[in-house]
């Protein structure tokens, strides 16, 4: 069971590894390994260490799985002594990528064309009507303590400007099952989501609009204002500003989320998502003086107003 928790523990350890150098990379990678919580006083699986560092307050991840190539995920920090990269919000955090991700960090001046030679995933080729290859899946059981979920992340890609509108499109989803609050359930219901729409964010709908592509099944071109472009830090061809994952749950309850990305149609050509540190949160109730709650309300973020 991973909680939120003050500690120095994830800090410290990023300390220990690099900031002796003092003109390193902007963005540096690190693989996600076992580790010793002195807190806890047990050591971590990768899957729970990766865990730990993305929960936040008012939030439980419990029973993490990975599925996929060792090298398809790690975990990423901008360097303290650096600038902070334009257009490029986090931090820290979890990086998962269709290709290597010690390929990840700039500078921009290569191609990030990694074939990992493992399965695509089912539900991403059914998100996306096409076939996947080399995906890599995290996935965990949630419990908010408010009623609602969100977190942070931000989707590049390789296949920026070019692709943009073709069908070589790589997909990537963050599908939570669980109780909807207006009944029924959710069910691997998908929350990468355009603000303020019910359209996924892909290559061909978060773009410079420009269709590069020459066609395909998806063409949005109205949404540049959530495209960054191009940044030297990165290797990819152009990211998403930071974007909001959000949705209405059942306080205490528990939900399963799976956050996947692979390669569409073919393994050419990497994308990656960033997972903000210690985004994953929910709201906590506002608690009466007869030991009842007071109605709130939260914002798209999950923030309470």
């Amino acid at each position: 069971m991973i909680q939120r928790r003050q500690n120095i523990c994830i800090p410290f350890l990023f300390l220990l590894l690099g900031l002796c150098h003092l003109h390193a990379q902007p963005i540096q990678v690190f693989p996600a390994t076992e580790f010793y919580d002195p807190d806890l006083m047990i050591t971590l699986s990768p899957e729970e260490y990766v865990a730990s560092i993305l929960a936040g307050e008012g939030v439980t991840i419990e029973n993490v799985s990975i599925i996929g190539a060792d090298n398809a995920f790690g975990l990423f920090r901008t360097h303290p002594n650096n600038p902070t990269p334009v257009n490029f919000e986090i931090p820290l955090g979890v990086v998962m990528t269709t290709g290597d991700y010690v390929n990840v960090p700039g500078p921009n001046s290569g191609i990030a064309n990694t074939s990992l030679n493992t399965p695509g995933d089912v539900d991403l080729s059914n998100l996306a009507s096409v076939t996947t290859q080399d995906a890599v899946v995290l996935e965990f059981d949630i419990t908010p303590i408010g009623n609602a979920l969100s977190f942070n992340y931000i989707f590049g890609s390789e296949e920026y400007d070019s692709y943009v509108c073709s069908s070589f499109n790589d997909v990537f989803g963050f599908l939570i099952s669980g109780p909807n609050p207006a009944g029924g359930m959710y069910d691997k219901q998908n929350i990468a989501l355009i603000p303020g729409t019910t359209e996924a964010v892909s290559i061909s709908t978060v773009n410079d609009g420009v269709n590069d592509g020459g066609g395909g099944p998806v063409c949005e071109l109205g949404y540049t204002e959530f495209y960054a472009g191009e940044i030297p830090e990165l290797e990819f061809e152009g990211i998403t500003v930071l974007l909001p994952a959000y949705i209405d749950v059942i306080p205490c309850e528990t939900y399963t989320l799976k956050l996947a990305i692979a390669d569409g149609t073919d393994t050419a050509l990497d994308s990656g998502v960033f997972l903000e540190a210690g985004s994953f949160t929910s709201p906590s109730p506002t608690l009466g003086l007869d030991g009842g709650h007071e109605i709130y309300q939260v914002d798209s973020l999950g923030n309470t107003l």
